[in-house]
């Protein structure tokens, strides 16, 4: 005769028994949350310059700050120098209608750096790290589409720009 007093206590034990193997599961399956396992970019006086547009520049030293990095305003203050060689920005024909309308597009964004100490010894020789993203296009909403572009460019320069902190804490970090 089961005994129905230990019915909900055996419910509690086999429940966290199962959550206890669904945690070891996907741990043990690499999954991690977004920013889980990363170590802060401990770099104390981090300079940002080169041939970049202003409003990437600034978001790299916001994201390189959020990262953990201390970024510094002026050069002289500087115990590193990421030098950011060149930018770009281009649009490509993907596909086409047979009527010759373009229908998708690929994104391509690009930045080149490199990273020295304040002596200007090379630590990271220049890295081209680039990001793409297809948008589809259609003429009835090419103001809706311009907007969108618009953000998937965005979405592009925080894509360059985590691969420029990945590679910053891979070499430089302690």
């Amino acid at each position: 005769m089961a005994y129905p007093h230990c019915l909900p206590t055996a419910r509690r034990s086999l429940r966290g028994t199962a959550i206890a193997v669904l945690l070891a599961v996907v741990a043990g399956c690499g999954f991690h949350l977004r920013g889980a396992g990363q170590s802060a970019l401990s770099l104390k006086g981090l300079y940002v310059e080169g041939n970049a547009s202003d409003q990437f520049i600034h978001e790299l030293s916001d994201s390189l700050d959020r990262a953990g990095a201390t970024v510094v305003e002026r050069r002289s203050d500087a115990r590193y120098i990421v030098n950011l060689k060149g930018e770009q920005a281009n649009k490509s024909v993907l596909t086409v209608s047979p009527t010759g309308q373009v229908l998708e597009y690929e994104l391509h964004y690009a930045v080149t750096f490199e990273a020295m100490d304040k002596t200007g010894r090379r630590l990271i020789s220049p890295k081209r790290v680039s990001a793409v993203r297809d948008v589809t296009f259609n003429p009835s909403a090419a103001l809706g589409k311009a907007n969108e572009e618009q953000q998937l460019y965005a979405h592009l320069h925080r894509e360059v720009i985590n691969q420029i902190i990945t590679r910053l804490r891979t070499k430089l970090s302690p």
